[in-house]
């Protein structure tokens, strides 16, 4: 039991990094304050922190720093 205890551990804190890491990349593409939230029911979601609206990750595809998502293209993916 110990052992399988520390392999989970381990993997929850490789988890919260990854998801930080991904914040942080998700913060650079969007024109608004953006978190990753994760919902049991629909999974990872982007999270517009002024509106609490949430969206899918398929609101990101072909976003870059010069390319950011805006408010207006998050709503049209939201759930």
């Amino acid at each position: 039991m110990k052992a399988l205890k520390n392999k989970l551990i381990k993997a929850h804190d490789n988890y919260e990094f990854a998801c930080e890491q991904y914040e942080k990349e998700i913060r650079k593409v969007c024109d608004f304050e953006a978190r990753l939230t994760y919902c049991a029911s629909d999974g990872h979601l982007i999270l517009n922190e002024e509106t609490s609206n949430v969206a899918t990750l398929d609101c990101l595809n072909g976003r870059t720093e010069n390319n950011k998502l805006t408010q207006e293209k998050h709503r049209e993916y939201c759930i």
